[in-house]
């Protein structure tokens, strides 16, 4: 549907509805290939932390795990930011979805539009094809979640961290005490053999 608003004439409405991709997967590239390298790194980002978070995410809180560098986990540089991670929503375009609906919300809620984004972008398909600079495993997404967490609440321990919580200064704080067990589990740890037996 966004693609089809563009056009004005009825000649190249035709052309692009013959154009557009006839599966989920082949849409889900399609919009994938348009994004360029430059925000490449953020959007993959996005996706991984939507893709296995557990829960859906507040836009404060994603804005915050993008403070964090994916690769080592350190905070990332002041030039490196991104100011408005609206921006970055937009360039996901339909694979993601914000209720009540409202970007212009910071406690919009932010998911992936449909557990087939999931699936696809973890996907053989997706590994091996046009898109892999997007693919990830569970395994991969987790750990990067995890490591963020992790640096999010070691990044409260000290004089004035606490203090930053308590005034909502460190929107993912909350989520990282509550859930940062389970991705570090399903992540960078492998399932104990007692648990597995269960």
């Amino acid at each position: 549907m966004e693609e089809l608003r563009e056009y004005v004439t009825l000649a190249e409405l035709k052309k692009t509805l013959a154009s557009l991709p006839k599966t989920l997967g082949q849409i889900y590239e399609r919009i994938l290939d348009r994004i360029g390298d430059v925000h490449c790194k953020y959007v993959f980002q996005v996706l991984q932390w939507l893709a296995f978070s557990e829960r859906p995410l507040k836009l404060q809180e994603l804005a915050a795990a993008l403070e964090v560098d994916f690769g080592d986990g350190s905070a990332v540089k002041d030039e490196d930011q991104v100011p408005d991670p609206r921006a970055v929503l937009k360039m996901c375009s339909s694979l993601v979805t914000i209720t009540p609906g409202s970007l212009d919300q910071d406690d919009a809620q932010v998911q992936l539009s449909h557990l087939s984004v999931q699936d696809y972008l973890t996907s053989n398909q997706t590994q091996n094809g046009k898109v892999q600079r997007f693919s990830f495993s569970a395994k991969s997404a987790h750990t990067l979640i995890s490591r963020t967490c992790l640096f999010t609440l070691l990044r409260l321990d000290n004089a004035d961290g606490w203090e930053s919580l308590a005034t909502l200064n460190a929107p993912l704080a909350l989520y990282a005490a509550q859930y940062w067990i389970q991705h570090v589990s399903l992540g960078i740890l492998p399932v104990p053999v007692s648990l597995k037996t269960r």
